[in-house]
């Protein structure tokens, strides 16, 4: 049997490369986004070279917009028609307040409307082929997440780490209403924090780079950006997963979302507001 077709946002570097590479290697076709055609032809040809693999390939898509996750989301329709597996890997830690061309601080854009645009948008074609599975990559710092629906998507209460904290609290909130509202369709809907890897999403300078770096490793936290695949992997394809929704992984073991997300009137009013977003 053909192993389900996957797609992973953020596919080129870090984390989303690393999954990639690791499906690759177990033979399943392989989807990449990227933002520049160039870098998403030579990474695709790269990871299919490794694994010798020829079912390796991108896509070009903008998720720093409406506009662009709207596009890249008709774009899957029509190129994918096979999808099983979404994985939500692309994310930012912004230290600047910066605002997109929908007036969205870029953290909110990326972190957490971007995967709330192809999750919805394409619910149609996972349900037609059904079982599939969404995975979103989170972070435990979500659980310090404060999210105020009046004042973070805009940025007006931006703060280097706590708004990378509050986008992905709202990142949590959706992957649990969304797992509710597809709970029988065949689709199930899972968050995970990868672990502690030195990635590009982490845009930080200084003290800081130089405190997760070194603290980190001399804790045994940063792992080798190579391991990271695993656990994308292992939640995506796990038999024994196969009817788990809504729930939260630390890598691969079961953990606890924030509390938040069990508050169903804040996650349908997040749900409701970024209809109207949209």
């Amino acid at each position: 049997m053909k192993p389900p077709t996957v797609l992973i946002t953020g596919g080129t570097s870090g984390i989303g490369k690393a999954t990639a590479t690791h499906f690759a290697h177990a033979g399943y076709p392989v989807v990449i986004t990227a933002r520049d055609a160039a870098r998403g032809r030579a990474t695709a040809a790269q990871i299919s070279a490794r694994t010798s693999n020829p079912q390796v390939r991108y896509l070009v898509g903008e998720l720093g917009t409406i506009k662009g996750c709207q596009a890249l989301v008709a774009l899957i329709l029509e190129e994918v028609p096979d999808l099983q597996l979404l994985i939500n890997n692309a994310g930012v830690f912004m230290t600047k307040r910066v605002l997109n061309a929908d007036g969205l601080e870029t953290n909110f854009m990326v972190n957490y409307l971007a995967p709330f645009i192809l999750s919805t948008g394409l619910v149609e074609l996972l349900a037609r082929n059904a079982p599939s599975r969404i995975l979103t990559v989170n972070t435990g710092l979500h659980l310090q997440g404060h999210f105020d629906l009046a004042r973070t998507p805009c940025g007006l209460d931006f703060s280097g780490r706590a708004s990378y904290c509050n986008t992905k609290l709202a990142n949590a909130l959706f992957t649990v209403e969304q797992a509710g509202r597809v709970r029988h369709r065949g689709i199930t809907v899972n968050a995970m924090s990868p672990g502690l890897y030195n990635t590009r999403v982490l845009k930080v300078t200084g003290w800081l780079r130089v405190a997760v770096r070194v603290g980190g490793a001399g804790l045994g936290l940063v792992q080798p950006l190579a391991r990271s695949g695993k656990a994308p992997f292992y939640l995506a394809t796990a038999p024994e997963l196969a009817a788990v929704t809504g729930a939260y992984f630390d890598q691969q073991k079961l953990a606890a979302f924030a509390p938040q997300a069990a508050d169903a009137q804040l996650r349908k009013e997040l749900w409701d507001r970024t209809l109207g977003w949209i």
